[in-house]
């Protein structure tokens, strides 16, 4: 069994694949930057209107690609760089802003990358006696290329590969260590990959299109994801910040956010669980220790539903590649059921526990794992039903757990203003932990009467509703809240 380690992590969409947002079929973002700020944000900056010159470069390029489509896969790496790499890097805006095989040492070792960026050509030249003595501080980035389409997280032997059969993501992530570079890219003609060595992991953390996908199969408005983020006007710097650097603080901007949002979310969503465990309970069984077993397994069921959000979102489990786990078992589909339900205003039972089933059934394809649908085995212990038998002997009606996993699934963008889907890529598990671990404080309670919210030197008070008459009522008498 592993940890959230799925073998899966394919480059393409199943044909009947749907998602609502076209835009994330044409990048994969390995938590590098905000899915969601690349896809509904970045589209409203003035840099996304180059329709003038994209269409200019996009000529150029396919007429590049179409001329060496044929002997691309025979090509070792030398031969890639020259016929197809070099060329498009001068597309690209690099030409003769680079110097090739330049030397960087990392723990007494002479590495060299392929090509070691500048902002144009008279920097480049004054830079070649700086970098025999390893100072790269007038580079804007680094650029690795292997030969087309060689597999970029795998070390392998082949008289393809020129100098090394070293991983070359791990590579890239050496280069910009060595040089004490913020920007890396990688390539083999067909991925482009950016690295960061300001990301949370460096060396898991990437940006990737497929160039051939967006050229055969993508509008040209598409193509804007390889040209924006790959050209050299992408690493220079306006006002000491690069494009790509503010794209990548706009992402770490909008993590923070979105994790207040969640943290604010989550507290509502345990109640609405707490609730929701409570009325299988009689008032007189509502004491102290079962309230509880309520809270304990009401924090561990939300936990288990961010879980599923944040892998499903990470492809550790897989949404993309296996098309039945898609359409019958994903979190993505219960989801989007649940959101055709809200929007026909169709009524919820309150007798039913169709999605507790569906989440459960979800939950122990997780901690058995399922080979034949691509789910690996999850040994961590929290989809365990032995070490959570309150959860397999209890369940929650549709009318408490639906709200619950909608609140989880939608967010309002403020900057949009309007509702989006919550963008779980984006949040590290440590923001995970955060939000778990901020409901631990709070206790379940039965409210002895109506109760009204009042706020007091910036914290909220429950009050008696008889003693605030005209007061919107927070909570009915026998009501679970928390405290």
């Amino acid at each position: 069994s592993v940890v959230w380690e799925s073998t899966l992590m394919p480059e393409a969409l199943p044909k009947n694949h749907n998602p609502s947002d076209e835009a994330g079929l044409w990048f994969r973002n390995r938590g590098l930057f905000s899915d969601h700020f690349l896809k509904a944000r970045l589209p409203q900056w003035k840099e996304w209107e180059i329709d003038e010159e994209l269409a200019t470069f996009r000529k150029e390029l396919m007429s590049l690609y179409e001329s060496t489509k044929p002997i691309l896969p025979t090509l070792n790496e030398a031969q890639t760089e020259k016929e197809f790499i070099q060329p498009l890097l001068d597309l690209l805006g690099y030409a003769n802003s680079y110097i090739v095989q330049a030397p960087t040492k990392v723990a007494q070792q002479t590495n060299r990358p392929d090509y070691a960026l500048f902002p144009d050509g008279t920097t480049k030249n004054e830079a070649y006696q700086k970098l025999k003595g390893n100072d790269y501080t007038q580079c804007i980035g680094i650029a690795d290329a292997k030969y087309w389409e060689r597999e970029l997280d795998l070390a392998k032997s082949s008289d393809r590969d020129t100098y090394t059969n070293q991983n070359p993501s791990f590579q890239i992530v050496s280069y910009l260590t060595g040089t004490q570079q913020k920007w890396g890219i990688l390539t083999n003609g067909r991925l482009w990959r950016l690295y960061c060595i300001k990301s949370h992991l460096p060396l898991d953390n990437y940006y990737q299109v497929d160039l051939v996908k967006l050229l055969e199969e993508a509008s040209e408005e598409n193509l804007k994801y390889f040209y924006l983020f790959f050209r050299k006007a992408a690493l220079l710097q306006v006002d000491d910040k690069s494009f790509l650097d503010c794209v990548f603080e706009g992402s770490e901007e909008y993590a923070v956010e979105l994790e207040a949002d969640i943290k604010e979310r989550a507290y509502e969503v345990v109640e609405l669980l707490c609730r929701g465990f409570a009325t299988g309970f009689s008032k007189k069984q509502l004491a102290e220790p079962a309230l509880k077993d309520i809270y304990d397994n009401s924090l561990t069921l939300l936990y288990r539903l961010l879980f599923v959000f944040y892998a499903e979102a990470r492809e550790l489990l897989p949404l993309t590649s296996s098309l039945s786990y898609y359409d019958n078992y994903s979190m993505h589909k219960i989801t989007h059921d649940i959101d055709e339900v809200i929007r026909k205003g169709q009524p919820l039972s309150s007798q039913s526990t169709i999605y507790y089933q569906r989440i459960g059934n979800l939950f122990g394809l997780i901690n058995t794992g399922a080979p034949d649908l691509g789910v690996p085995e999850y040994n961590g212990g929290l989809f365990d039903p032995e070490e959570h038998p309150f959860l397999e002997e209890q369940a929650i009606a549709d009318t408490h757990l639906v709200p619950a996993i909608q609140q989880l699934a939608q967010v309002y963008d403020k900057e949009l203003k309007r509702v989006v889907t919550v963008d779980y890529n984006t949040l590290s598990e440590h923001h995970l932990g955060s939000i778990y671990e901020g409901l631990l404080e709070f206790k379940p309670r039965l409210s002895p009467y109506n109760l009204v919210t009042i706020k007091e030197k910036g914290s909220i008070k429950y009050m008696p509703a008889s003693k605030h008459l005209g007061k919107k009522i927070a909570y009915k008498k026998d009501e679970l809240y928390l405290v």
